[in-house]
């Protein structure tokens, strides 16, 4: 598999997509960073790939399963009402595509942090790549504003949230200070057509959100999750609304730059 190959399956997967455009002195780091989220992914294929073909059944569930773990924390509860404590019985029905996109989360970030202290990308030992665990603490389930079923994890410090009866879909993950801001928003192309589609994950006092300029209404967010389809590449605004629809944040998300 080339990079560019590999470049494409990590866009497809887009487990936690970046939302701001690099400025010109982060170019080098960001091009690091990527090729580095591209050899964290070609390992864990290529490792998935042979054990499938020594077994003969496809392996990546419980590759990924193995790697998820329940503890205990107060995280998102005050935030999330639909947030409840996670159990192994929870943990054993995540859809498949969340228990994926979990670790891989969390597969980068603790790259990139070896990266950042001077340590070899996959761990102290070069010769292997031992990853801590994904700690969750918490699960919630609900619908998107769309209907689209959406799974909440507590992932450490951060909120994630992975779309799609799977998991599949666009996800987010941030901490509760960005999730307070309303800035965790993520974007990029739909599956087919040359359309955007977006995500953004919010705390239970966003009643609404309100698209600025496109002479809609205020667009009710049941369970903390927004999803918009078909979008042009263009700059919008995102304007958060209490259950009382006073302002909560306004947001630009520069759709006009390919993510």
């Amino acid at each position: 598999m080339n990079d560019a190959q590999l470049d494409a399956r990590l866009r497809a997967a887009n487990p936690v997509p970046g939302r701001e455009a690099p400025s010109t002195s982060g170019l080098s780091l960001i091009r690091r960073i990527g090729q580095i989220f591209l050899a964290v992914l070609a390992v864990l294929l290529v490792g998935v790939g042979v054990a499938w073909a020594a077994s003969g059944t496809n392996p990546i569930a419980s590759v990924f399963s193995d790697d998820l773990k329940v503890v205990e924390s107060d995280v998102g509860f005050d935030s999330f009402e639909i947030l409840e404590p996670m159990t192994e019985e929870a943990l054993a029905t995540l859809p498949r595509g969340a228990a994926q996109a979990a670790t891989f989360h969390a597969i980068t970030k603790q790259t990139m942090e070896n990266v950042f202290n001077g340590l070899p990308p996959f761990g102290r030992d070069k010769s292997k790549f031992e990853p801590d665990p994904v700690f969750i603490s918490a699960i919630g389930r609900g619908e998107t504003n769309t209907g689209n079923p959406v799974t909440l994890l507590v992932e450490g410090g951060e909120v994630c949230s992975y779309a799609g009866v799977n998991g599949y879909g666009r996800g987010n993950c941030g901490d509760l200070e960005a999730i307070d801001k309303g800035d965790v928003v993520s974007w990029g192309g739909e599956n087919r057509g040359r359309r955007l589609d977006l995500a953004g994950i919010y705390n239970d006092e966003v009643a609404a959100i309100d698209v600025l300029g496109d002479g809609e209404p205020p667009i009710e967010i049941p369970d903390n999750v927004l999803e918009l389809h078909h979008l042009r590449y263009q700059d919008i605004t995102l304007v958060g609304l209490d259950d009382e629809g006073n302002e909560l944040f306004r947001d630009r998300v520069p759709m006009s730059m390919k993510p």
